[in-house]
């Protein structure tokens, strides 16, 4: 569903007409546009989406909306939401979510409990601020397999054995697709009381079910509102391998790419081969250039732009993530890529990053909440050709986008990409050009 752009996709924005409409938030233009109520109706149905006891869960309009219809919904909503940016003359249209349904490969779930009975939910924040489980075991945006997760994990909670977990097993994470699962059980403190139930648990879930191939726990001091805890990314957390390996695969592009269970991947593969495709389409890399990936992760990005490029830099904060991007090296021989560990700020992008020239390009794929504080202007400041910069946040890009215009840089596409369906949250690429640097 990605169109070539033609001669007036390539139009400048500093030379285009100023933009005639409002700015409104994409996602009040995209509930507009599905037609659904703020409040679905709870009818009791069998199948995904049921909430234990009665009831369906209403926190995504998944189980309301067939896929299609929420394509064209979600693709006219970013047209006017690009149309008030001014944007439209470099706008692609919403690259779709191959699978539809059914896409994610992390899942999580929180453990609590109801009527003395142990559930698992998925977590909501209520208009208090407070958070609130909803029991839901099976869900339409996640594979078949890690719902027969969540309901052996539930069942065995409610065994003899499973006496020491109430209050100290706070969530149950799923990591994969079909054929191959990492658990994760996150824990508020380990002793031998605990472990000997969590490894009862892991042997009874992998037992029960072939495809789970490693369980693992996590220990979460933090207050347990997020599934992996208000951790430092730049500190390795206590944990237990209990069965199989810390490792896994994610396949883009027929390439397995390994990383570690936790190291950050995309939750949508096949929206992400998407991406690097047209990340590749779009930024044009070429032999002579450098590329230098900011917050590169386990190195997809570096590794696929390395065979058409003369070097490459990843910087990632992770221990998790560089060390999975030094074993993916290895796996591809490519020995002209390398990755380096620190913390990403102004100060050692300058550091890492040095003078640019026409043969330099950046991409920087921060985590939802941006990258840091002026990140973006040293970067501009060492005057790279060509900047592909991914917003996993609607809500950054009118900000950011002024910023890079601020710094001499003008938007030549803007692709978004139905990286997260069922939701309000959209992936965008967005490749900008130096105005000093020729086309």
């Amino acid at each position: 569903m990605f169109r070539a752009a033609d001669d007036t996709d390539r139009l400048c924005l500093r030379c285009s007409p100023m933009r005639k409409h409002p700015i409104s938030s994409f996602p009040a233009l995209f509930t507009a546009r599905l037609g659904l109520p703020d409040v679905l109706p709870r009818t009791t149905l069998d199948g995904p989406c049921t909430v234990r006891g009665g009831g369906v869960c209403t926190l995504c309009h998944a189980g309301a909306v067939e896929y299609d219809r929420e394509y064209e919904a979600r693709n006219h909503a970013l047209r006017e939401f690009a149309g008030g940016l001014g944007l439209l003359p470099v706008w692609r249209p919403l690259v779709e979510s191959p699978q539809g349904r059914r896409y994610r490969t992390i899942s999580k779930r929180k453990v609590f409990r109801a009527g003395g009975r142990a559930m698992l939910g998925l977590i909501v924040k209520t208009r208090q601020g407070n958070i609130s489980a909803v029991p839901v075991e099976s869900c339409l945006l996640e594979p078949p397999g890690h719902a027969e997760v969540f309901r052996i994990v539930r069942e065995n909670l409610e065994m003899p054995y499973a006496k020491p977990l109430p209050g100290i097993l706070r969530h149950v994470v799923v990591r994969g697709e079909e054929q191959k699962f990492a658990v994760v059980f996150t824990v508020s403190q380990i002793g031998h009381g605990v472990m000997h139930a969590l490894n009862t648990l892991s042997k009874r879930l992998v037992g029960a079910f072939a495809p789970v191939s490693s369980v693992l726990v996590y220990l979460d001091t933090s207050d347990g509102r997020y599934y992996f805890g208000a951790k430092d990314p730049s500190q390795r957390p206590h944990y237990h391998r209990l069965f199989g390996s810390e490792w896994m695969t994610q396949t883009i592009g027929g390439v397995n790419f390994v990383h570690h269970v936790f190291s950050f991947s995309q939750v949508n593969s096949g929206t992400t081969e998407r991406l690097t495709e047209i990340l590749l389409a779009e930024l044009i890399p070429k032999p002579l250039d450098h590329v230098f990936d900011i917050y590169c992760g386990y190195g997809l990005f570096s590794l696929v732009c390395a065979p058409r490029t003369r070097s490459a830099l990843g910087i990632d904060q992770s221990a998790f993530s560089i060390e999975s991007a030094r074993k993916n090296v290895r796996r591809r021989n490519a020995a002209h890529v390398r990755f380096r560990r620190d913390v990403i700020t102004p100060d050692t992008v300058l550091k890492h990053l040095a003078p640019c020239t026409t043969h330099d390009v950046v991409i920087l794929d921060p985590p939802r909440n941006g990258p840091a504080a002026g990140v973006i202007e040293s970067i501009a400041f060492r005057k790279p050709a060509r900047v592909a910069h991914l917003f996993c946040a609607i809500e950054h890009v009118p900000k950011s986008i002024e910023t890079w215009k601020r710094q001499g840089y003008d938007p030549v596409s803007v692709t978004p990409f139905d990286m997260f369906p069922g939701t309000n949250d959209v992936e965008l690429l967005a490749v900008f050009r130096s105005s000093a640097c020729p086309s």
